[in-house]
């Protein structure tokens, strides 16, 4: 079934049997951690890891979208790039002063 077609917790639980996140060790499964149960360091590892890979998500998409020549799409996700890029420095400033 497409996961448009599918309610959100149905297309969740396909998102999470795809295994559509890397199976990254350092990256604690959310599901069985949360993040106040985390350390301020290791949801600070957390995070910085989540924002670097949707960092490079988000590269990948964007030329995917500006090849199909589908501009406004492209502009949003860089958008979100952008963001996923302040969170990262944002990250990599807070653990090296840590």
């Amino acid at each position: 079934m497409n996961p448009r077609n599918q309610k959100p917790a149905q297309a969740a639980e396909t998102i999470n049997e795809n295994n559509a996140m890397p199976s990254d060790p350092q990256i604690p499964n959310p599901a069985r951690r949360t993040l106040t149960e985390m350390s301020p360091a290791e949801r600070n590892r957390f995070q910085l890891q989540v924002a670097e890979y949707t960092e490079s998500i988000c590269a990948d998409l964007r030329a995917m979208a500006q090849a199909a020549e589908l501009d406004g799409l492209a502009y949003f996700i860089d958008m979100a790039r952008l963001e996923a890029s302040v969170q990262v420095e944002s990250r990599q400033a807070r653990a090296e002063s840590g």
